[in-house]
């Protein structure tokens, strides 16, 4: 509904009045001439719409005699900004009436216990309003905390995501560097070192034709062909056991457990299922460099022992 006009107002409402009082109206202590407009402004009505009742009323009271007693509900000034219009509609009053429940305590003394307990009342709301502003802005704070370490959650596990990405990159090439640096000693410096070895026992056979001091030489060159040789295969499984590749994950470590128990003198046991058969590629290298790196370290530890005990 539209706010009334002034014009519309003045010319339904003028000829109701008379310009002077009725001789009745000083035995009545107002006039309420309020029936035909109840319709206009009903308890839906906004309270601006009151408002602008108010000031039509008082134009009309400026050129026709009649007294006007309003009633409003607080319940339609139950909100904090409704406390500027609410003291507006009141100046526009000769006189305000509060409450029933406030006038017909006939008691002074009842009256200022009232106005007390609705002062201890305010003072109490104004506390918790307060208390409930600074709770809201500690809620809000927490709220940006918490949405700073999800964010801060979200950075570090799109990191840690992007290093388990790399580091099973940088492991995908590493064994596949290891892998070809071990077929080249397998395929070609074992078989150099292969064929010098044959060359080494012909000679050996012809020791009697040669010298003492060539034959010695022949001896020690054998030797040593033969200690190459095995480092030369211990750095190929070590890099890339070719039994891993062609017999699977319980033969490989069978092997290397049995080499390093040989070479380290440490007793190791090795229990594998039979059940367990080829697995893939990743999973076995994992598996592999796991046993492998427990056994350096136990290898590391004794050595530490001993030289504690030296």
């Amino acid at each position: 509904m539209a706010r009334p006009t002034r014009f519309c107002f003045l010319n339904l409402s003028g000829p109701l009045f008379p310009e002077p009082l009725p001789p009745y109206a000083a035995s009545i202590p107002e006039w309420l001439p309020m029936g035909k407009w109840s319709r206009y402004c009903g308890p839906k009505a906004s309270t601006r719409r009151w408002f602008a009742w108010e000031q039509l009323w008082n134009d009309l009271g400026k050129t026709h005699s009649f007294a006007l007693r309003c009633g409003y509900p607080l319940k339609g000034f139950d909100r904090k900004d409704h406390s500027d219009l609410f003291l507006k509609i009141c100046t526009e009053h000769s006189a305000v009436i509060p409450d029933e429940s406030f006038t017909k305590l006939a008691d002074e003394k009842e009256r200022l216990r009232t106005v007390a307990s609705l002062q201890q009342r305010e003072q109490a709301l104004a506390t918790e309003v307060a208390e409930f502003r600074t709770t809201s802005a500690q809620t809000v704070e927490v709220q940006n905390r918490n949405v700073e370490l999800i964010e801060e959650v979200k950075k570090r596990e799109t990191a840690e995501d992007e290093l388990r990405r790399f580091t099973r990159r940088l492991l995908a090439s590493r064994d596949t560097e290891q892998r070809r640096v071990a077929r080249e000693l397998h395929e070609n410096a074992a078989q150099l070192l292969a064929a010098l070895a044959m060359s080494l026992s012909v000679l050996h056979e012809e020791k009697d034709a040669l010298s003492p001091r060539g034959a010695d030489a022949v001896l020690r060159s054998t030797s040593l062909t033969q200690n190459v040789r095995r480092e030369v295969r211990k750095l190929s499984h070590v890099l890339h056991p070719p039994t891993l590749d062609e017999m699977g994950l319980a033969a490989a470590l069978r092997c290397y457990v049995e080499q390093f128990a040989e070479s380290s003198g440490i007793k190791a046991a090795l229990d594998v299922p039979k059940t367990v058969g080829r697995l893939p590629r990743n999973l076995e290298i994992a598996a592999f460099r796991i046993v492998e790196e427990s056994l350096k370290n136990a290898c590391a530890i004794r050595e530490v022992q001993a030289s504690r005990f030296a």
